[in-house]
């Protein structure tokens, strides 16, 4: 059973929300830019967002959430982590402009659901 060490543990999630928030503000930027700007498809402008911003979050995580060096067996269990919410995150993605919801509130939404899940598996799996 995982153990919460309650002091290092609120001082993460603080961290968290904030490299989140960052990270969720180049995804909005990111999405209006591509949806908007450049007249690029929703769906398509998610995929390509998530795959920029994932790759920024594995870096700020590293070094400002979890104060850890880059090595390659972290880097494999980022793969994993991906392998499992990249396709959750666009599917979801996909779920919620399909029932018409705005691009933009769908990005929102689906980044909320999946926030705490995110966090704890970084926590216990790729970062430990």
């Amino acid at each position: 059973m995982m153990k919460l060490e309650m002091g290092e543990t609120s001082g993460q999630v603080i961290r968290y929300v904030l490299i989140s928030a960052l990270m969720n503000v180049a995804v909005l930027v990111l999405m209006y830019i591509f949806v908007d700007l450049l007249g690029m498809n929703a769906r398509l402008a998610f995929f390509l967002d998530y795959t920029i911003v994932y790759v920024a979050a594995y870096i700020f995580n590293l070094r400002y959430l979890f104060f850890k060096e880059h090595d390659w067996k972290k880097a494999m269990k980022y793969l994993i982590y991906l392998a499992v919410f990249f396709p959750l995150a666009n599917v979801l993605f996909a779920l919620l402009t399909y029932l018409k919801l705005h691009y933009l509130l769908a990005t929102i939404l689906t980044t909320a659901v999946l926030f705490p899940l995110r966090f704890f598996t970084n926590k216990y799996f790729v970062y430990r």
